[in-house]
């Protein structure tokens, strides 16, 4: 009687868990309220609980009342078919600004925010994009800021003000090059 107690406890943690788990069927879903869309597409589950990128950028929609819709990056819509890779995100979302008319899925559309397998994965992204900046490869510039295995890139475009409102919702801190070199990363 005691050898079955094991295995019902296994069954129990696995049905929990699989509540608290994310469809591994991709899905979309879109809500309007008022002036205010949100459009998210299911992605796999990964490590993150799939979708960290996409509620991130609700929490600064919520704080940014500039923010007109976010859109989530998923495998299949990846511009960059990197989603997923070795030192990529695992969970992306782009914030879009109402005065933007952009209808593709990059930082120039307001802000993006990209969710990293580790911290290491996240602090070299940052340090990449510094220097994508210095070389002037970035058009326009952009405002990185790092958190855990998070990276929110507003588009240099928006003024200081605004920028400064995305890392208050977001909270972390400004990108610093760090020690070392920085080496080439697969997210562009």
């Amino acid at each position: 009687m005691t050898a079955g107690l094991p295995i019902t406890l296994i069954a129990a943690a696995a049905l929990v868990l699989t509540g608290c788990g994310g469809s591994t069927t991709p899905a979309s879903k879109s809500s309007t309220n008022g002036s205010t869309t949100v459009t998210t597409t299911a992605a796999p589950s990964t490590p993150l609980g799939g979708d960290a990128a996409t509620a991130s950028a609700k929490k600064i929609m919520a704080a940014v009342p500039s923010v007109d819709k976010i859109v989530t990056i998923t495998k299949d819509n990846d511009p960059n078919p990197i989603f997923g890779q070795p030192g990529s995100y695992v969970s992306a979302a782009v914030i879009y600004e109402k005065v933007n008319t952009c209808t593709t899925l990059v930082v120039a559309c307001g802000a993006k925010v990209e969710v990293y397998k580790s911290v290491a994965d996240a602090s070299a992204r940052g340090k990449y994009l510094l220097g994508m900046k210095k070389t002037g490869a970035i058009v326009g510039g952009e405002y990185d800021y790092l958190r855990g295995v998070s990276v929110l890139r507003v588009f240099g475009g928006v003024t200081p003000a605004l920028a400064e409102k995305y890392h208050a919702a977001f909270g972390g801190e400004l990108a610093k090059a760090g020690p070392g070199i920085a080496t080439a990363h697969p997210t562009s």
